[in-house]
């Protein structure tokens, strides 16, 4: 009886967020970002190129795919540091203001690989951040956002992004 019960109860909750996620709007955009990077004594800023996939499904939920990878590099103390790739996964929560502007927020998982010098670095760790579309029409959109894609006990890394993104 417990497992028909459970059974219902998934089900019923199924259906109705199958009935928000009619409405699937694919994506795709490129961002530049400016990434304030801190790892151990390291701190530098570094340029780099993101291209982002997704997804919303309804007006408030989403989700994204990126992949970057560093333009340039930056120094700190004569040491060179650059941002070799960052590709992460990441859920979307929008609010929709029935205007041409959308603020959002987002949360997932970041995994990055950058150089110090000869040495190659990995960081990974949750992220987090917040920032606002503006539909230009019905298919494109800019968009500019803060996301701290890296936090732990060795690496910060905050993004600040400026994007355009093309609704499908």
């Amino acid at each position: 009886m417990k497992k028909i019960l459970y059974g219902l109860i998934v089900g019923s909750a199924s259906s109705l967020a199958m009935a928000d996620m009619i409405d699937i709007t694919p994506y795709a955009g490129l961002q530049y970002a400016y990434t304030d990077f801190k790892r151990g004594d390291i701190n530098t800023s570094l340029d780099s190129m993101v291209v982002r996939g997704g997804a919303r499904f309804g007006q408030v939920l989403g989700a994204e795919a990126r992949v970057s990878t560093g333009i340039g590099s930056g120094s700190h103390m004569g040491e060179k540091v650059e941002n070799r790739y960052n590709y992460g996964a990441y859920g979307v929560v929008n609010l929709p203001t029935g205007q041409a502007y959308t603020p959002y927020a987002l949360g997932g998982y970041t995994y990055a690989r950058s150089e110090i010098g000869n040495s190659r670095q990995r960081d990974d760790g949750v992220s987090y951040g917040a920032g606002v579309d503006w539909a230009l029409d019905d298919m494109m959109s800019v968009n500019v956002e803060v996301l701290r894609s890296v936090r732990n006990d060795f690496t910060k890394q905050t993004v600040v992004g400026l994007g355009v993104a093309y609704r499908f």
